[in-house]
């Protein structure tokens, strides 16, 4: 019978593979390859932004569950996650930074033109935050 610990890593290494995989990820019982997770399932989706996974979500559940609703609902919420961090990002460029990085070029009033507005949304997101 494995251990708290070896549960653990188990599905630690199994969310890194999920991770590195493209799309959704399942694995039923001994499927997963650690014998941790022989009663378990997992069903995993990666969620991004700009072409970079930044993570995985996923669904950890008995051999026996409802594959047909859970799958469905993994894939989607990580879709609606990626795009919500999409959109806030394109946003906070667009809007914030005006879609170009301060560089040598620019000159100093437009740079801190910019950063006042950065640090005025901070201020709102902060505040937004702390209420």
């Amino acid at each position: 019978m494995p251990n708290d610990f070896e549960k653990k890593s188990a599905l630690l290494n199994l969310l890194d593979k999920s991770y590195q995989a493209d799309g959704m990820q399942i694995f039923i019982g001994q499927e997963s390859g650690y014998q941790a997770l022989d009663e378990c399932s997992v069903i995993t989706a990666p969620y991004h932004a700009n072409g970079e996974v930044l993570g995985t979500i996923g669904v950890i559940g008995p051999t026996r569950m409802a594959y047909e609703r859970v799958i469905p609902i993994v894939d989607i919420t990580a879709k609606l996650l990626s795009n919500s961090i999409q959109l806030i990002t394109s946003k906070v460029y667009k809007n914030v930074v005006g879609l170009t990085i301060p560089d040598k070029t620019m000159d100093r009033l437009t740079c801190k033109k910019r950063w006042s507005r950065f640090s005025s949304l901070k201020k709102n997101v902060d505040n937004v935050w702390n209420e």
